[in-house]
């Protein structure tokens, strides 16, 4: 991150504007003027517009708590569940505590970015196995090379996910029911505008 940071400045980048950062250390790299936007607010909305206001809100890991933590500031909520794993290889997760009730709440699982889906698919089947109802998604960036479609799709622990189009969609990818995409224009659109009357 810091080398492709440093090539763009070199360029000539004078500005950054980001949105959700996959670790918040990354900021430390810019030299320049920086913004990381968050998309929590955007979900929290269209949530709240889908009639699902009082979820209780998951941190799939404990390096998602302060995403969390953001989706559940902008969505009224105070507190956060957060979820302890275990990475016993690289592709594999495993629950190993969920701290905070669960059990007969609907959930959301806040997270920045998807690639294969099994951590939230890990964590969506640890959150059933403790009584939790109906589970929805949100996150940031999905990776569609990664293949994660179709096994989020057949997942029956997981209601509806909601994604950004910060990756956009390639052509031939198949977005069904269960996905609901919200664009970030008009998020990216606010924090460029003050730059052009500045």
């Amino acid at each position: 991150a810091r080398l492709f940071i440093e090539c763009l400045e070199t360029a000539g980048a004078d500005q950054f504007i980001t949105v959700n950062l996959h670790s918040q250390l990354i900021n430390r790299y810019f030299r320049v003027p920086h913004q990381d936007l968050s998309a929590m607010p955007l979900f929290a909305a269209k949530l709240k517009v889908d009639g699902l206001s009082d979820l209780t809100v998951v941190a799939p890991d404990q390096g998602g708590i302060d995403r969390a933590g953001d989706f559940a500031k902008a969505s009224g909520q105070n507190d956060i569940v957060v979820i302890e794993k275990h990475r016993p290889a690289d592709d594999q997760t495993e629950v190993v505590k969920i701290s905070g009730p669960v059990e007969g709440r609907d959930l959301v699982l806040i997270d920045d970015m998807v690639q294969t889906g099994r951590t939230l698919m890990t964590a969506a089947a640890a959150l059933k196995k403790q009584g939790a109802k109906d589970i929805y998604v949100a996150a940031s960036h999905f990776v569609y090379s990664a293949s994660a479609l179709e096994p989020l799709n057949d997942d029956a622990n997981i209601k509806k996910i909601y994604i950004t189009n910060s990756i956009p969609v390639p052509e031939g990818a198949n977005l069904a029911e269960k996905f609901t995409l919200l664009p970030i224009e008009p998020l990216l659109a606010d924090a460029i505008k003050p730059l052009l009357t500045a």
